[in-house]
């Protein structure tokens, strides 16, 4: 195997960086050495970013885990602040959106609107509060929710 970023033949560890080609892949090949180097792999966690369909953010699971567990004391205020700002149907977006997360992780609706904020922010370098700042400038759970879900 051979890395894509340096060229480098041979070599012993490769890792999957999701940096965007040209044919939309989200799969990079690279050595130890340049995925330390590249802003799609996390230092902290020493491990390489996921990547998000449509978009070229990436952000570390294992910070978005952490942002999660130091945000879980405003999830109930952050799903009441949602219920007061949101549209009806953005409501229920959130409300299908979040069952489902809910379901598959074993969580609860409101932490995973802390999910969503978090996993947003991380792809957006900013904090949970900025974040939420922008839900409800927005009225809009396009800022946080997946795309794909609502076509």
């Amino acid at each position: 195997m051979s890395c894509e970023i340096c060229l480098a033949e041979d070599i012993d560890l490769t890792v999957v960086l999701p940096i965007k080609k040209d044919d939309g892949s989200l799969i990079t090949m690279a050595c130890l050495k340049c995925a330390e180097k590249s802003d799609h792999y996390c230092k902290d966690h020493e491990r390489p970013h996921i990547g998000f369909e449509g978009s070229n953010e990436t952000a570390c699971l294992a910070c978005i885990d952490w942002v999660v567990s130091q945000n879980k004391s405003k999830a109930a205020g952050v799903l009441a602040e949602f219920r007061e700002v949101l549209p009806p149907d953005h409501l229920d977006r959130l409300q299908e959106w979040g069952e489902m997360v809910a379901g598959a992780i074993g969580d609860s609706l409101e932490n995973c609107c802390i999910r969503a904020l978090a996993t947003k922010a991380a792809r957006l370098n900013i904090d949970v509060d900025q974040m939420m700042e922008r839900v409800v400038k927005a009225c809009s759970v396009d800022e946080i929710l997946p795309e794909m879900l609502f076509v």
